[in-house]
């Protein structure tokens, strides 16, 4: 071990693998620019990684690279916890960072190639298969460059903690930074995701790329997407329909003062009918519970509903969910819950038979 490193240094172990990281802890939040940074919370991001990659069944044919990869424990998951591992690739452009990453890399018995450098440049000389992009802040700036990068048929997955502007509450980031015009509404935190997924779809369309959303999260301070990618000029005005303008009452579609955003499906029921809770990875009950709302929430359309909001607009005490579901099912609508609010519900029931149920229960 290097001397000058393991002062600064603590071990932790999450799933299979055992790394050094920096020596300060972290327990919430996006952090900052430090090397080898590590927070723990972002292990159910990490586990959700390697039970949807032993979903579709990576080949060890296929390149991985885990573009901002700070301790490498990510990259290191991926080689360990696959079946077949992939040819990985780990690209920091912290020196020291990439010092940590080479000692991890030999701790866990790994072989991997260790780039130190930016990431966009790295991309735009190579062509991956897979593309990690976990960054602080927004993803913006490295997914033209990604989308480029990626083969046919590559997968992008991408973490976005500037939920802010993806949600927003500061309406002119969300502008000026993916040229999406939002504004704070109660189904903010699906909003957010939707958004990421319009810059992507957007932005592969610029090199007649269409995509499609595999499986989306929203957790603690981030938001999470995982898209396949295709070449065709048809295939990227594919994803384009699938883009919405809507308004502030967002049921409205004909008003369309906001946006555009991503319309179409979240998730690909193939993917979550084989992702499992694997014995080794910390967060499993976590992933089971979330992988059973995703299963229940993706045939329903965009967005959720907030009953405590419902309820307040309408006046009175929301109904409990079980209610709200049983009475919309009854009254012939699809109904479920979502992952994205603990208690936000969806339906294809228009608005006014939602607020007549909810002026049932008062």
């Amino acid at each position: 071990m290097n001397g000058s490193t393991a002062p600064q240094t603590r071990i932790v172990t999450e799933g299979k693998v055992s790394v050094l990281v920096n020596g300060a802890k972290h327990d919430s939040g996006p952090g900052s620019k430090i090397t080898g940074f590590y927070n723990p919370v972002m292990m159910f991001n990490r586990d959700v990684h390697v039970s949807f990659l032993r979903a579709l069944g990576m080949e060890s044919k296929r390149t991985f690279l885990d573009g901002l990869s700070s301790t490498g424990i990510r990259g290191i998951r991926v080689g360990l916890e696959l079946d077949e591992a992939p040819r990985l690739v780990l690209n920091d452009i912290n020196p020291k960072s990439c010092e940590l990453i080479n000692e991890n890399l030999e701790r866990n018995g790994m072989d991997a190639r260790v780039e130190c450098g930016n990431v966009n440049a790295l991309m735009s000389r190579e062509y991956f298969d897979h593309i990690d992009l976990d960054p602080y802040g927004t993803p913006a700036p490295y997914l033209d460059t990604a989308l480029q990068s990626l083969k046919d048929h590559g997968i992008l997955s991408v973490t976005a903690t500037d939920t802010a502007a993806l949600t927003g509450s500061k309406p002119r980031v969300s502008w000026r930074r993916y040229g999406i015009k939002l504004e704070l509404l109660p189904a903010m935190r699906e909003i957010s995701l939707r958004a990421l997924l319009g810059f992507i779809a957007t932005t592969a369309a610029r090199h007649e790329k269409g995509i499609q959303s595999l499986l989306v999260h929203a957790s603690e301070h981030y938001v999470r997407a995982y898209v396949k990618v295709r070449k065709g000029a048809g295939r990227a005005d594919s994803s384009l329909e699938q883009l919405k303008r809507f308004g502030k009452n967002w049921r409205c579609l004909e008003e369309d003062e906001l946006g555009p955003i991503w319309w179409g499906p979240l998730f690909n029921m193939t993917v979550l009918d084989k992702m499992q809770n694997w014995p080794w990875l910390g967060t499993g009950e976590n992933l089971e519970k979330h992988t059973a709302l995703w299963r229940e929430e993706a045939p329903l359309p965009p967005l959720y509903y907030h009953s405590d909001r419902v309820a307040q607009e309408i006046g009175g005490s929301p109904p409990g969910m079980e209610q709200i579901l049983a009475s919309l099912k009854e009254r012939g609508f699809q109904a479920g819950r979502t992952h994205f609010e603990p208690k936000g519900f969806k339906t294809d029931a228009p608005w006014k038979e939602v607020a007549d149920l909810f002026k049932g229960y008062q």
